[in-house]
This record gives C-alpha cells, structure tokens and sequence, in this order.
C-alpha cells in the first residue's frame, strides 16, 4: 500500500486529476462495501485514459469488467502501471542519450534524484529577480512596482500558488515528476 500511495503521489504531480481518483480508491472507507454501493461511488470499467486521451484496457477483457469494492487495488495499481510507464519508449531513448554524455554506473553511485535535479533544473527557490528576467510588462511602472513588492511579500509556497493561478502550471512540480521518472528509468 505504501508503494500504491508514493506512485499515486508521482502521478498526481503531472496529472492531478487522475492521481486524486486513484487515491480516493485506496481509502479503506470502500472495504466493505457491495458491488452495487461501490458502483456509486464509483462507476468504471478496467479501463483508463492515457495522456494522450486514448482509452487503454487494463487487463485482458477489462472493458467489459466492472471495477468493484474488492478489485479495485488491482485496478489502481494496472491504472498507475499504465500510465507511469506510457512514456517508457521515449524513456530508453532518453536513457540512452543520457548515457552517452554521463556514466550511468557513476549516476546511481555518486549522484540523488535532487542533484540530478538541481543539475537539470536548477535551483526551484522562486526569486523575483528569476521572474523578471523572463517576464515582460505591459503596464505602467507604478503597477508593475506594486506588483514585484506584493510577489516579494508571499513566502515559496504563495509563489507556487501564484504560478500555478496564472500559467496554469507548477513549474517545479512538473520538472519534480518528470525527473523522477527519468531517474527512475535510468537507475
């Protein structure tokens, strides 16, 4: 279960909505529940939408299998396998150029997960001086001077919030996600 829930919490950093629902169906308040008091809560078959918004079919036959109180680890943990390992193509090529500009067998012996993502992303401690170098202002001086003083007053998780409001995106969430399943891969 602790493996079901630190997968969920890597798939929940790129895809939020997915990763919630497949959390809310570990909670142990369905373990007593029948088939037909499960199905209101959750009506599906073996069946789960890749990124790509492809249905994929989980096990042989999964599209006619209803998902139930006492199947449903199987179908979180077929869900997560089917969506963490998508990409796995594109991981080995990515492995593989990786591999020819660094010694793998040096990476899992001298190198974390955070150095390798301080290395590719860098440092994730939002600072008003790393926005304005890639913001543009369309508004007057004054404006953009009590905005930069209003930014500079929220603590990194404010920050993060902000981000995540206005672009829709959590810059460090996605390159966290996307490392460790690089690193993953790699390892």
């Amino acid at each position: 279960m602790r493996r079901v829930s630190s997968l969920t919490k890597i798939l929940r950093a790129y895809d939020k909505a997915a990763g919630q629902c497949l959390w809310y169906l570990c909670d142990k308040e369905h373990d007593g529940l029948s088939d037909g008091e499960f199905r209101k809560v959750y009506d599906s078959k073996f069946v789960t939408m890749l990124s790509n918004a492809t249905p994929k079919t989980l096990i042989p036959g999964g599209q006619d299998i209803q998902v139930t109180a006492r199947n449903r680890l199987q179908f979180v943990l077929e869900s997560l396998r089917a969506r963490l390992f998508e990409s796995k193509r594109q991981m080995s090529w990515l492995r593989n150029g990786f591999s020819e500009v660094f010694p793998l067998s040096l990476l899992s012996v001298m190198l974390t997960y955070n150095d390798v993502e301080k290395m590719v992303a860098g440092d994730q401690t939002i600072t008003t001086d790393r926005l304005k170098a890639i913001c543009q202002s369309h508004v007057s001086k004054k404006i953009e001077n009590w905005f930069w003083e209003i930014f500079e007053s929220f603590n990194q998780e404010e920050r993060q919030a902000f981000l995540m409001f206005s672009w829709s995106l959590s810059m460090r969430h996605s390159w966290i996600s996307f490392l460790y399943i690089i690193y993953a891969y790699i390892i």
